[in-house]
């Protein structure tokens, strides 16, 4: 039976898919790396630790599960640990055993030798194939410069996504194989949720202005939550409101502490994504990846201009600007609409039959031949 190395590196980043190896485990013989994050020597600051269920599954359907060193973004040996690492994994995997690498992430790790890992699998020419970090302008995503440096495929998320960026990147038309188009796997699972309109959901970026650094964008503050006009909302729908706030481990959020409405709590982590977001009656969000969530179950999605990278969702028809009026038209707009069918269809392989699964499946099976 062939072997799959699955390397992990971010749990937010890699959550979409790390639902196919129970999948993959049936056919191949599958092997877990867990890097950076994800090793279970790096420190979690949140009281739900997703991990956990990930490492649960990893004992009940792989062979090997491996950690490396610890990784913590403002330690100063982040960078330290990670070249002695990687120039033993002769030491830690055995040469010539595996048949492709799966990693769940296609940019760059600061400090994490991500060349020196591809270098090692490279040498003994078996193929690493890379999974999407998240929405991002086609401009700055890099993922054809780096093939051949840090993977050698890519999956990307639609077909629109792999127009754009070869047009971008014209001269990199030679690479047009190597980028696979395959959805989220993770939101496949949408479709055995029943919707229950419990709650309006807020989907923050980034929410501390001391953090931006030199990003164009806006950050989701107490004025962004009045020019929504929030509260209102809440009575307009009779439902309360939930803050999702992004967990970023050397960055927290006091968000919390500037909105104090009896009508609005906020969570950072919860035990399952996919629940989240099928208990609201509506969402509203900054460009993040989760909400193509709400988008593939048909909920009433409104996408903030300037609150993070447009990417993907430019020709969503919900993208609109942050104030009440906007935000109010679009969501009552696509109640009547339904599953935005085109968008879904060029945008996330797989998503309008909720089957990215089978096509990641079915695309490693052609690079496996």
């Amino acid at each position: 039976m062939k072997r799959i190395i699955v390397i992990t590196t971010v749990y937010r980043t890699g959550e979409k898919i790390y639902p196919l190896i129970p999948q993959l485990s049936r056919q191949y013989d599958v092997d877990v790396l867990n890097l950076y994050q994800m090793s279970q020597k790096s420190p979690w600051n949140n009281e739900i630790d997703p991990r956990q269920s990930f490492y649960q599954m990893c004992l009940e359907n792989v062979c090997n599960v491996f950690h490396g060193p610890r990784y913590s973004k403002g330690d100063n040996n982040q960078c330290n640990e990670y070249p002695e690492y990687v120039s033993r994994l002769d030491k830690i995997l055995t040469r010539n055993k595996y048949h492709l690498a799966l990693m769940d992430n296609n940019v760059t790790i600061k400090g994490g030798c991500m060349s020196g890992i591809y270098r090692w699998f490279a040498d003994q020419h078996i193929p690493v194939v890379a999974c999407p970090h998240g929405n991002r302008d086609i401009k700055g995503y890099r993922v054809l410069d780096r093939i051949g440096r840090l993977y050698d495929y890519s999956f990307l998320f639609g077909t629109k996504e792999k127009k754009r960026l070869l047009s971008h990147r014209k001269k990199y038309k030679k690479y047009k194989n190597r980028l696979l188009c395959g959805g989220i796997p993770s939101n496949d699972n949408l479709s055995q949720y029943d919707r229950t309109n419990k709650y309006i959901l807020v989907i923050t970026n980034l929410t501390e202005k001391k953090y931006m650094g030199d990003r164009k964008m806006t950050p989701f503050t107490k004025k962004e939550f009045h020019r929504l006009g929030l509260l209102k909302l809440s009575d307009q729908y009779q439902r309360p409101i939930v803050i999702k706030v992004k967990n970023k481990l050397h960055q927290p959020s006091e968000l919390h502490r500037s909105i104090t409405s009896d009508q609005v709590r906020f969570v950072t982590e919860c035990k399952d994504d996919n629940k989240l977001i099928t208990d609201a009656a509506c969402v509203i969000s900054a460009p993040s990846t989760m909400a193509f969530k709400s988008i593939q179950a048909g909920i009433p999605t409104a996408i903030l201009k300037k609150h993070g990278m447009t990417g993907n969702f430019s020709d969503f028809t919900g993208l609109v600007d942050c104030d009440y009026k906007s935000v109010h038209q679009t969501l009552k707009r696509q109640e009547q609409e339904g599953r935005p069918e085109k968008f879904i269809k060029k945008t996330l392989s797989g998503g309008w039959e909720f089957d990215s699964s089978g096509l990641y499946v079915s695309l490693l099976k052609d690079l496996l031949k």
